[in-house]
C-alpha cells in the first residue's frame, strides 16, 4: 500500500512509502465504475506557532546536533548561519559546509575529519581539540580562526589548505603532512605547532610566531617568511632553499642537516642554533647573529657573511669556500680543519680563534685581528695578510709559502718550524718572534722589525735581509747561503755556525756580532 505522510515532519517535503496490508489494516476494494469518493473535509485542529515552527532539538542545552546542522545545510544560502552556536563535540565528519557562517561558533573538539570547509567563514571561531584529519579549508578561508590544541590526539594529516586565514591561532595544532603550499599563515600563531613534513613551499610566514614548532623534513622552500619567530624550533632536515628569513628569530633553533641554499638570512637571529651539517651555500647572512651557533662540517660555499656575529661559534670542519666574511666578529670562534680556501675576512676580527690544520689557500686576512689565534699547521699557500695582526698567534709548522705578509705584526708569535718559501714579509714587525727551524727560502724580509727573534737553524738561503736591523737577533746555525743582506746591521746579533756562504754584505755592519765558526766562503762584500 502507498501511504501518503505529511505529517511526521512538520514544514518538511511529503515523503513517500510502502505498506503491506495487515489483518488489522485491510487493503481497501477497489472502487466501482462511476462510483464517487466523498470529499472530506482536512481537519483544522488548532495549531500553536510553536507547532507550526517546532524549535531545534538539542542534545544539551542550546547545542546543535549533527541532524539539524544537515538540515539547516539544505536551505537557502543566506539561511545557512550558525554564527554564535555551539557546536563542541559534534560529529561533523564527511559533511559539506562549503560557505557555512561560523563566525564566533565554538568547534572545540568537534570531529571535522574529512568535511570539507571550503569558503567557510570561520572567523573568531573556536575549534580548541578538534579533529580536522583530512579536512579542506578551501582556498581562502577567513581571519582569525582559532585551533589552538588540535595537537592532543587529533591530526590534521594531509589538509589541503592552500590559504589558511592570515592571523590564524594555530598553537599546538597537528599539522605534520598537511599541503599549506603558498599559504597565507603571516602574522599566524603557530607556537608549539606540529608540522612535520608539511608542504609550505612559497607560503607567507611574515612575522609568524613559530616559537618550538617542529618542522622537521618540511618543505619551506621559496617561503616568505620575514621577521618570522622560529625560537627553538625544530627544523631538522628542512627544506629552505631561496627562502626569505630576513630578520628571523631563530635563536636556539634546531637546523642540523637543514637545506638553506641561496637562502636569505639577513639580520636573522641564529644565536646558539645547531646547524650542523647544514646546506648554506650562497646563502645570504649578513649582519647575521650566529654567536655561539653550533656549524660543523656546515656547507658555507660562496656565502655571505659580512658583518655576522660568529663569536664563540663551532666551525669546525665547516666548508667556506669562497665565502665573503669581510667585518665579521670571530672571536673565540673554533675553525679547527675548517676550509677557508679563496674566502674574504677583510678586518675580520679572529682574535682567539682556533684554526689549527685550517686551509687558508689564496684566503685574504687583510687588517684583520688574528691575534691569540691557533694557526698551527695551517696551509695557507699564497694567503694574504697585509696588514694583520698577528700578535702572540700560534704558527707552528703553518704553511704560508707565498703568502702576502707585508706590514704584518707578529709579535711574540710562536712560528716554530714555520714554511714562508717565496713569502713576503716586507715591513713586517717580528720582534720577539720564534722561527726556530723555519723555513724561509727565497722570503722577502726587507725593512723587518726583527729585534731579539730567533732564526735558529732557519733556512733562509737566497732570502733578502736587507736593510734590517737584527739587534738581538739569534741566527746561530742558520742557513743564509747566497741570502741578500745589503745594509743590514747585525750589530749584537749572534751568527755562530750559520751558514753565509755567497751571501751578499754590502754595506753590513757587522761590529760587536758573534760569528765563531760562520762560513763566509765566496761571501761578497764582506766588511773588514
Amino acid at each position: 500500500m502507498l501511504n501518503i505522510d505529511f505529517t511526521r515532519y512538520p514544514g518538511a517535503r511529503p515523503s513517500l512509502r510502502w505498506e503491506e496490508p495487515t489483518a488489522e489494516q485491510p487493503a481497501p476494494a477497489t472502487r466501482a465504475a462511476g462510483a464517487q469518493t466523498p470529499r472530506t473535509e482536512p481537519s483544522r485542529s488548532r495549531e500553536t506557532p510553536a507547532a507550526r515552527n517546532p524549535a531545534p532539538q538539542t542534545s544539551d542545552a542550546g547545542k546543535l546536533t549533527r541532524a539539524q546542522v544537515v538540515r539547516r545545510m539544505g536551505e537557502p544560502r543566506h539561511r545557512r548561519s550558525f554564527a554564535g552556536e555551539d557546536l563542541s563535540g559534534v560529529d561533523l565528519s564527511r559533511l559539506e559546509l562549503c560557505g557555512a557562517d561560523f563566525v564566533e561558533v565554538n568547534l572545540s573538539g568537534a570531529n571535522l575529519r574529512k568535511t570539507n570547509l571550503g569558503g567557510a567563514d570561520l572567523r573568531r571561531a573556536s575549534l580548541i581539540g578538534a579533529n580536522l584529519g583530512k579536512a579542506n579549508l578551501g582556498i581562502r578561508p577567513s581571519l582569525g580562526m582559532r585551533l589552538e590544541g588540535i595537537a592532543q590526539g587529533h591530526p590534521f594529516r594531509m589538509a589541503k589548505s592552500s590559504a589558511p586565514q592570515v592571523g590564524a591561532d594555530l598553537s599546538g595544532a597537528d599539522l605534520s603532512s598537511a599541503n599549506l603550499a603558498s599559504a597565507n599563515l603571516s602574522g599566524a600563531k603557530l607556537i608549539g605547532a606540529n608540522l612535520d613534513g608539511a608542504a609550505m613551499s612559497r607560503a607567507f610566514l611574515v612575522s609568524a610566531l613559530m616559537t618550538r614548532a617542529s618542522l622537521i623534513g618540511a618543505d619551506l622552500s621559496e617561503m616568505k617568511a620575514s621577521g618570522v619567530h622560529l625560537q627553538e624550533a625544530n627544523l631538522f632536515r628542512a627544506y629552505l632553499d631561496y627562502a626569505d628569513l630576513s630578520g628571523a628569530q631563530l635563536k636556539g633553533a634546531r637546523l642540523v642537516a637543514a637545506f638553506l641554499k641561496n637562502a636569505v638570512l639577513d639580520r636573522a637571529d641564529l644565536e646558539g642554533a645547531d646547524l650542523t651539517e647544514a646546506h648554506l651555500e650562497e646563502c645570504s647572512l649578513p649582519k647575521a647573529q650566529l654567536r655561539g651557533a653550533k656549524l660543523f662540517r656546515a656547507r658555507l660555499v660562496g656565502a655571505d657573511l659580512q658583518g655576522a656575529c660568529l663569536e664563540g661559534a663551532n666551525l669546525k670542519k665547516a666548508n667556506l669556500v669562497g665565502a665573503d666574511l669581510t667585518g665579521a666578529d670571530l672571536r673565540e670562534a673554533d675553525l679547527s680543519g675548517a676550509n677557508l680556501t679563496g674566502a674574504i675576512l677583510r678586518g675580520a676580527n679572529l682574535a682567539g680563534a682556533k684554526l689549527p690544520d685550517a686551509h687558508l689557500d689564496g684566503a685574504q686576512f687583510t687588517e684583520a685581528d688574528l691575534s691569540d689565534a691557533d694557526l698551527s699547521e695551517v696551509q695557507g699557500w699564497g694567503v694574504n695578510m697585509v696588514d694583520a695582526n698577528l700578535g702572540r698567534a700560534d704558527l707552528t709548522r703553518a704553511n704560508l709559502g707565498r703568502a702576502d705578509l707585508a706590514r704584518a705584526l707578529f709579535v711574540k708569535a710562536n712560528m716554530l718550524g714555520i714554511d714562508l718559501s717565496g713569502a713576503n714579509l716586507e715591513g713586517a714587525v717580528l720582534s720577539g718572534c720564534c722561527l726556530d727551524r723555519a723555513a724561509l727560502p727565497g722570503a722577502c724580509l726587507n725593512r723587518t722589525n726583527l729585534f731579539e727573534a730567533s732564526f735558529r737553524r732557519a733556512n733562509l738561503s737566497e732570502a733578502y735581509v736587507q736593510e734590517v736591523n737584527l739587534l738581538e737577533t739569534c741566527m746561530e746555525g742558520a742557513n743564509l747561503f747566497g741570502a741578500h743582506m745589503q745594509r743590514t746591521d747585525f750589530r749584537g746579533s749572534r751568527l755562530a755556525g750559520a751558514n753565509m756562504t755567497g751571501a751578499n754584505l754590502s754595506g753590513a755592519a757587522l761590529v760587536r756580532t758573534e760569528m765563531a765558526e760562520v762560513d763566509l766562503s765566496n761571501a761578497r762584500n764582506v766588511p773588514t
